[in-house]
């Protein structure tokens, strides 16, 4: 095995052994291509000792100090720490991540929430006199409502169709700027399409009963 672009470049490697992968930075991240060489023939500016103990891991720290100053008394141990604390900040960092992105989300749903009702009602004043002349002709209650709630999911069926047809688009080109993309979730943009037309029908829901419960007198004195 030759490696040109690291150091002494014109040294030949001979393979003696193959290992598993092994996540050295954070779980999540992809394994990329590693190889393991002597400390003699590629030596580095700091290393890592990972150590198995049998009781408190934090208790073999002293006889691990003691024993790399035997070998050396100048080099020094730092940032001893346990496996169990590696992963919960490894976790903990996931975990802050994810609250981020759960609150952004949110908070973008509550916005999507608030234009949609404040359209869905705003189309539904301008329609009183129609849906005024309609109660006066005899349509009921939930005639007007089922109107406007299938006028708001016809809406929401397209807006959620283009918004499907965008993420599998352009789901992988934007995925690939994280380091972790798995790809596109068929079960995940499921969910997001019914989750946004649920919300539109909810939202919808609200002024479809003011126009069920509008006075045909009232509506057509309004205009």
């Amino acid at each position: 095995l030759r490696l040109p672009d690291e150091p002494g470049s014109g040294q030949t490697w001979r393979i003696v052994g193959i290992a598993q992968d092994a996540h050295e930075e954070y779980a999540h991240s992809p394994v990329p291509p590693t190889i393991y060489a002597r400390y003699e023939e590629a030596p580095l500016a700091s290393m890592a000792i990972l150590a198995r103990t049998a009781g408190d891991p934090l208790s073999a720290a002293e006889p691990i100090r003691r024993a790399v100053a035997a070998v050396d008394p100048d080099l020094p141990l730092f940032a001893v720490r346990d496996m169990d604390t590696l992963l919960r900040s490894e976790h903990d960092l996931n975990r802050l991540g994810m609250v981020l992105l759960a609150l952004f989300a949110g908070t973008a749903l509550l916005l999507a929430t608030a234009g949609i009702y404040g359209v869905v009602a705003h189309l539904v004043g301008r329609r009183l006199r129609e849906m005024g002349i309609r109660i006066a002709l005899g349509a009921l209650a939930g005639d007007v409502v089922r109107l406007v709630v299938g006028d708001s999911l016809r809406s929401a069926l397209v807006g959620a169709a283009f918004g499907l047809g965008a993420v599998a688009l352009l789901g992988d080109r934007l995925g690939a700027l994280t380091p972790a993309w798995a790809g596109v979730d068929a079960g995940v943009l499921a969910t997001a399409g019914l989750v946004v037309t649920a919300v539109a029908l909810a939202a919808a829901w609200l002024p479809a009963r003011r126009a069920g419960s509008v006075d045909p007198v009232s509506a057509l004195r309004r205009e």
